[in-house]
């Protein structure tokens, strides 16, 4: 569930019954309860949901591997979308997997426009809660945030015939403002889709970065709304209503290939080994993570939290100190090639705690994925700075957010035992 300005989104994917009953999506005016949208699709296509905006949200499908946009009505008489309006790739699948599920978040979420309660007494509670006070000096900008998406690759064989096929979990990175752009163009506003690489671009993005000396964090004093051109952009398009949402037909436009949108844009990894039971591990431009308990040596002491920093001013800051060492930009967060799992994870930065990823890295797909060849991999540049901490720390799950890291401990069922708090303002 999630809620922008008076939007209520709601999520039924009714995990694990073996029923299988449709999965539902309802959008609300949660002040007049009423139901602007509503979608109803197979079992297995929809678990979670990130707004882009106030009204428009991206669907993951794990039945078709795709991100949906859809657009909420804005005014009384736009038509209900029943089918996406712009749809994007991700990778193809090797034979003999599906996907078992795709969780998804972007914090902060947007902020809602504000409301003028005029005639109607029951907009008086949304134009004082758009005006409620924020404590904090500053806050992240909600549209230069990164949205994660954990996707768990599942066999599709039964169990008996898979034991030697095991599941693998993917954890890719986009700013909320890229896909919004990619939005944008589809309608002909905004950015054009070349202007964000292509697989053969591995620098750009840096170079880039580098050209650009005069720009600031991206905090805020204030929330204020999102940006979104509703003159500039057509109203919502009528959806064929001839068209059934069934698994091998899927409904609305054909998909944007992955190879075009998403390599310099994104970055994979490969997260085996990193706990994503927890899904709140973004604020900002900045993710946390930890390595998995499980894959520690018996007599460690754990392993140091990560903090991957996606902000362009501070990979920039980071790019100016790295040139003045004369040392060459690391080659991925803990043991390269887009693995989230390996040497450095045990802080083997002996020399320094903090590094930069700045080139197009190969997703460690472990047969997960097809590719036409060993040689053409998928690779992924989107440039962030690690920094790890100074300390190990026998921790099942990170979370973060604004002012804190938490750390948290679990017993032999899973089961929540303790949470340590770091705060760092």
């Amino acid at each position: 569930m999630e809620i922008v300005g008076r939007h209520l989104v709601l999520v039924l994917s009714w995990y694990n019954n073996v029923s299988k009953p449709d999965n539902h999506l309802y959008v609300l005016d949660w002040i007049k309860g009423d139901i602007k949208l509503h979608i109803t699709r197979p079992y297995g296509t929809y678990s979670s949901i990130v707004h882009i905006t106030e009204h428009i949200f991206v669907l993951p499908n794990a039945r078709q591997f795709t991100l949906e946009f859809w657009r909420i009505p804005k005014k009384p008489g736009e038509p209900t979308p029943t089918v996406a309006e712009y749809v994007l790739g991700l990778p193809r699948l090797n034979v003999g997997r599906i996907v078992g599920s795709i969780s998804c978040r972007g914090e902060p979420n947007p902020v809602g426009e504000p409301y003028d309660p005029g005639d109607d007494p029951s907009d008086l509670m949304t134009a004082l809660v758009a005006r409620a006070p924020i404590q904090a000096p500053f806050i992240p900008d909600p549209m230069e945030s990164i949205i994660i998406f954990n996707i768990r690759i599942l066999p599709t064989l039964p169990p008996f015939f898979g034991l030697g096929i095991i599941g693998n979990t993917f954890t890719f990175f986009v700013h909320r403002r890229a896909l919004f752009d990619l939005f944008l163009r589809r309608h002909g506003v905004g950015v054009d889709l070349e202007s964000l690489g292509s697989p053969s671009s591995t620098k750009a993005n840096v170079d880039e970065l580098e050209e650009d000396d005069d720009a600031t964090e991206t905090a805020s004093p204030t929330p204020s709304p999102s940006p979104e051109p509703a003159a500039d952009l057509p109203p919502i398009p009528p959806s064929p209503s001839t068209t059934p949402a069934t698994p091998s037909h899927p409904p609305g436009p054909e998909p944007v290939p992955f190879e075009a949108w998403a390599p310099r844009i994104t970055r994979w990894l490969n997260s085996d080994v990193l706990p994503t039971r927890w899904i709140t591990t973004t604020c900002g431009q900045r993710c946390i993570l930890i390595a998995n308990q499980a894959v520690a040596q018996e007599g460690t002491r754990g392993f140091p939290w990560v903090v991957l920093d996606f902000n362009p001013s501070r990979i920039r800051r980071q790019l100016r100190k790295e040139a003045r060492r004369k040392r060459p930009p690391a080659e991925g967060v803990v043991g390269g090639g887009g693995d989230a799992g390996g040497g450095r994870w045990a802080a083997e930065q002996s020399d320094a705690r903090t590094w930069i990823v700045s080139q197009a890295e190969e997703i460690n797909s472990v047969d997960a994925f097809s590719v036409r060849s060993e040689s053409e991999g998928i690779r992924t540049a989107l440039p962030y700075v690690a920094t790890a901490s100074s300390e190990s720390f026998n921790f099942e799950g990170v979370l973060m957010d604004e002012e804190r890291i938490l750390g948290i401990n679990t017993d032999m069922l899973d089961r929540i035992q303790s949470v340590r708090v770091h705060y760092f303002g």
